[in-house]
């Protein structure tokens, strides 16, 4: 399964651009070229990490950050934007962003940040997981076990457990 991104930006040329980049390089990018679209998007599909413009029509990438973040969504975020002020750059870690790049930036650089942060989320992912009393999961080795003992799962069964475990406390759709 591709690694799934979310980029809001609403420079076509740069959009197109940075989807078309981070495609070749094995990704699934989803363009949104505004903040209400934006948390549409987001409140719809799972993203792995999400690439956020700051100055983008109806809502700007700090506010949907903000938004999503007093929804309890986590997902790892990255602003790229052309604001280059210590007081932009204070604001965007404090509407909950795991990174700032600042335009013009080097579309290899961008590639090495978003690999780091999905990284860092997948190691925080895959520690043993207590579901119950008796019951753990290692998603690394995609071990269940109940009392120790290992209970075999076909693929299916796999998968929605992995989703379950991900989203906590949250309602799915099919």
């Amino acid at each position: 399964m591709k690694t799934k991104i979310l980029l809001l930006e609403d420079d076509l040329n740069l959009s197109d651009t940075v989807c078309d980049y981070l495609e070749e390089k094995g990704f699934e990018v989803i363009c949104v070229y505004d903040g209400e679209e934006a948390l549409s998007s987001i409140y719809e599909n799972r993203f792995d990490l999400l690439l956020l413009d700051v100055n983008v029509p109806i809502k700007n990438g700090f506010q949907v950050l903000k938004e999503i973040r007093k929804d309890g969504n986590n997902t790892p975020a990255i602003y790229i934007t052309s604001l280059n002020s210590v007081d932009s750059l204070e604001q965007g870690y404090s509407s909950g962003c795991d990174d700032y790049i600042r335009k013009p930036f080097e579309l290899k650089e961008l590639l090495l940040r978003v690999q780091t942060l999905i990284k860092k989320e997948f190691s925080k992912k895959n520690e043993l997981i207590k579901i119950g009393s008796n019951i753990t999961f290692n998603p690394i080795s995609n071990e269940l076990k109940c009392d120790s003992e290992e209970v075999k799962l076909n693929l299916k069964e796999l998968k929605l457990l992995k989703l379950f475990l991900q989203h906590p406390n949250e309602l799915l759709t099919h």
